[in-house]
């Protein structure tokens, strides 16, 4: 799954800036996201969708995801590189936005906010 990326992120915890640089992901089954490069991610998902996550992670980096569903709700589950707080029910034809922080190795869900016009 190939992703545009728009600007890159330090790769050193001592040179981290959180900025936001946005990709748009293709409508996949899968689809994998290429930490390092930005830290917005945003798609539209016309089915259920799994997410991954590669590349190198820095501690306290954060990323946001922002998925818009088609006409019907899918389920969006975060795979590899993540610890999400169970799978994402997008709504409907609405934004859904989950946030992560990074330990190094992991991100963890610190937020989700689902339904947004």
């Amino acid at each position: 799954m190939a992703l545009s990326t728009y600007g890159a992120l330090p790769t050193s915890a001592s040179t981290y800036v959180q900025t936001l640089q946005k990709t748009s992901a293709l409508d996949a089954a899968t689809i994998t996201l290429t930490i390092g490069n930005t830290n917005l991610y945003a798609w539209s998902a016309s089915q259920a969708q799994t997410i991954n996550a590669s590349g190198t992670q820095v501690d306290g980096q954060e990323i946001t995801c922002i998925i818009t569903c088609d006409a019907t709700p899918r389920v969006i589950t975060f795979n590899t590189g993540f610890s999400a707080n169970g799978t994402l029910t997008c709504t409907a034809s609405k934004k859904n936005v989950i946030r992560f922080i990074s330990s190094s190795s992991v991100f963890y869900e610190i937020s989700r906010v689902v339904g947004l016009t």
